[in-house]
């Protein structure tokens, strides 16, 4: 059995309204300046946090994600270029992927001790000295958890992975109320990436019984509450049990990630502007069938 490293959280709290806690987590860090990233239907659920912050005298700068595409390396620039005189000791991002990926990459890159263009790959960005808070809106990417940042590297036209765990937040917040406003076509989406990264974890030449823990726990919730999900937005349950199997699927990323489904879409999202759950969910299919007989017991 090979080894591994599993990098996780050092806090994650799971349940109804549990975003608005961040700040009391703040307080108890003894931190007073907070970067928020958050973008529209988002900063309405965030308002009552940011006002009780505000009379606890907590210093802090809302930067709104508005672009409504996949992030890009100009994207992170504006940002970073907003932000850089601020220097928060504390990055809360609240949103989907996209944003989570992104306030991953401004609290880490908030040093400057690094460039962009050096930290794509693994284990390149070396660098981390504020509190990473990260709650998800969707279920989803798994971000929360996970020690990967994707962005497009305008340069070279090709989407780009950064993994490292300085990239893992301190504390996830993964609050199921958040999710119940997403539209259908994004939970369908955003639950097929999901699945995907438990199944490519499961049936990965890497997999690890640890994991595996995870990947079979992720594909049983979504398997049996993506559907109800899209089709009842309102299902608190639904939105929960597909909360949790996102989680475990991000859980996954790291100390298995993914395999061919994700390195394809890549490609196909890159070229045809496609969004990222809506490539994996393209693909999957015909990986599942090229790859079933080099392992029918597990795809079974």
């Amino acid at each position: 059995m090979r080894s591994i490293e599993l990098i996780q959280p050092k806090r994650i709290f799971f349940g109804a309204a549990c975003a608005q806690d961040w700040v009391d987590i703040v307080l108890a860090e003894n931190k007073h300046k907070v970067l928020l990233l958050s973008t529209d239907p988002i900063w309405a659920a965030l308002e009552k946090s940011i006002g009780y912050a505000r009379q606890k005298g907590l210093e802090l700068m809302c930067l709104d994600y508005t672009w409504r595409t996949e992030p890009d390396t100009e994207m992170f620039e504006s940002l970073q270029l907003q932000s850089e005189a601020f220097r928060p000791e504390v990055v809360l991002a609240a949103g989907g992927g996209s944003v989570l990926d992104m306030g991953k990459l401004l609290a880490a890159m908030a040093s400057g001790s690094q460039k962009l263009a050096d930290v794509f790959g693994k284990n390149l960005l070396n660098c981390r000295d504020n509190l990473l808070i990260c709650i998800p809106t969707t279920a989803g990417t798994g971000s929360e958890v996970s020690p990967n940042a994707i962005l497009f590297d305008l340069r070279d036209g090709e989407k780009k992975g950064i993994i490292s765990p300085w990239l893992v937040p301190d504390l996830a917040l993964i609050d199921p109320e958040m999710t119940l406003s997403l539209p259908p076509k994004l939970t369908a989406e955003t639950g097929m990436d999901a699945l995907c990264h438990c199944i490519e974890a499961y049936t990965n030449k890497f997999a690890h019984p640890t994991v595996d823990l995870y990947a079979l726990k992720g594909i049983e919730y979504i398997y049996k509450n993506l559907k109800t999900a899209v089709e009842e937005g309102n299902n608190i349950e639904a939105r929960s049990a597909m909360a949790l199997g996102s989680m475990y699927g991000g859980l996954c990323l790291g100390p298995v990630n993914t395999s061919a489904v994700h390195a394809l879409s890549y490609g196909l999202a890159g070229k045809y502007h496609f969004t990222h759950g809506l490539a994996n969910a393209v693909l999957l299919p015909a990986v599942i069938k090229f790859n079933l007989e080099a392992d029918l017991e597990k795809y079974a």
